[in-house]
Formats: C-alpha cells, structure tokens, sequence
C-alpha cells in the first residue's frame, strides 16, 4: 500500500493506493492548533478491509506532526463508518444543528 500527500490551496489531500490504484482518500485543512476534516472515503468494494482505520490513522500522524490539538469531522451521525472509526476518541462537541464532530486528539 502506497501513501501519497497533495496540498491544493489550503486543503490537503491523502491518498492510500494499492497496486497504484486509489482506494481511498481524505481532504483536510488546518489552521493553528484545528484541522478540520473535509472529507473522507473508502472505495465500496475496499471497506471493511482495515483501509478506513488505516487512512485515519495517516491522517492523524499528519495532525500530530503540526501540532494540531484538535480534530473537527465534519458530517452526520448518519455516517456510520465515521462514527465507527472515531466512536473510541473522545468527542468534545456533537451539534446536531451543523452536523459535525470535533475531536481531542
């Protein structure tokens, strides 16, 4: 498996590959001491195959490297793969009104 990084403006792109092809990707950007999380995706036929918590897990040793203290994911309780990959960090904030999740990290 294969890691690559892409920076488009503010944001930030990672990539995991296998055999040169995406499986899946996450889009984020941070400022000061927040990251926020775009966006995160798993090709269908790659899920439940460890490639998710292995993204997640690139995407915090990227944060940790800036020196982020705080992770903000964006998006619905109706996510259930999200909610599976951050179920054991510890949720700071759940506003139902705008939908997302920050995160101590």
């Amino acid at each position: 498996m294969a890691v690559h990084v892409r920076k488009e403006f503010d944001n930030t792109w990672l990539f995991i590959k296998l055999n040169k092809k995406r499986v899946g990707y996450c889009i984020f950007s941070c400022v000061e001491n927040t990251c926020k999380l775009w966006s995160f995706t798993i090709k269908e036929r790659f899920r439940r195959q460890g490639y998710g918590r292995k993204l997640f897990d690139l995407l915090l040793e990227h944060v940790h490297d800036k020196n982020v203290l705080e992770l903000v994911v964006l998006g619905g309780k109706s996510n259930l793969e999200m909610m599976s990959l951050i179920k054991n960090l510890p949720v700071l904030r759940c506003d139902e009104n705008i939908n997302f999740y920050q995160l101590k990290i």
